[in-house]
C-alpha cells in the first residue's frame, strides 16, 4: 500500500521560555520561513515536513538570521528557545 503525507499549511514560530521558571513568556515570528531552508539549518531530510518542536541552539540561531528567517536576537542566559509549527487550515 503507498501512503501520501498529508501536507498542510503551518504557521512555524519560535516559542520562548524563560529558564528559572521554564514557563512560556512570548513568541517570536518568522519571516516566511521556507521548509527546505529549515531542513537545511536543523539537518532534517527533505521527507520530514517538520511539524514538531526543535530546539534552538546559537548555531541554529545565526543560520535562522543569516538567512533572514529571524530578525530578532536571541538571549541564550536567559531564555530557551524552540522551533513550533501550527496546523492552520
Amino acid at each position: 500500500m503507498k501512503v501520501e503525507a498529508l501536507k498542510y499549511e503551518v504557521k512555524r514560530y519560535i516559542a520562548v521560555f524563560q529558564k528559572e521558571e521554564d514557563c512560556l513568556v512570548g513568541e517570536i515570528v518568522l519571516n516566511d520561513p521556507q521548509l527546505n531552508m529549515l531542513q537545511k539549518i536543523f539537518n532534517e531530510p527533505e521527507t520530514n515536513p517538520m511539524y514538531d518542536c526543535w530546539d534552538i541552539n546559537s548555531r541554529e540561531a545565526k543560520l535562522l538570521q543569516k538567512y533572514n528567517i529571524l530578525e530578532e536576537e536571541l538571549d541564550f542566559s536567559k531564555y530557551e528557545y524552540f522551533l513550533y509549527a501550527d496546523r492552520i487550515n
